[in-house]
């Protein structure tokens, strides 16, 4: 579990259940997944016996693994929404907003620090706002 997950679960102290798993719940019933889940576990372990271990220690990789790839996603899905948020707050040309989106996605799919980014893109906008002196021959 992330550490905003786990810190979120005592927002609720009279809960057991963490909340963002209690909304998820909520949005889309997984009851019966969960029971073939359970089965399916029940049934490896029997067939371990005395190796249980073994399967505690993958679902623990597993968890791991899983637990990484939702904070990534929802760090990803951020920074996109959040991009994309503020890039429509300007009402502009249709080629303005493509622009807009097309230099966001760039800047995400680079997987550079948000501030690398942003940087960046500074660069690009003074380059285009400083006028060099024409020399006149």
């Amino acid at each position: 579990m992330t550490g905003t997950r786990r810190n979120a679960r005592r927002v609720l102290p009279d809960s057991d259940q963490d909340p963002i798993d209690a909304a998820i719940e909520r949005r889309h019933s997984h009851r019966a997944l969960r029971r073939r889940l359970q089965l399916a576990t029940r049934q490896l372990e029997e067939a371990l016996g005395d190796r249980r271990d073994l399967w505690a220690r993958l679902e623990e990789l597993l968890n791991e693994l899983s637990g990484t790839r939702e904070g990534e996603y929802f760090e990803l899905g951020f920074e996109h929404g959040f991009a994309a948020g503020r890039s429509d707050v300007r009402q502009r040309s249709p080629n303005v907003r493509e622009l807009a989106a097309r230099l966001k996605d760039v800047t995400i799919q680079t997987g550079i620090p948000r501030e690398d980014g942003l940087a960046a893109l500074l660069e690009a906008a003074l380059s285009l706002v400083v006028r060099r002196p024409v020399s006149h021959r």
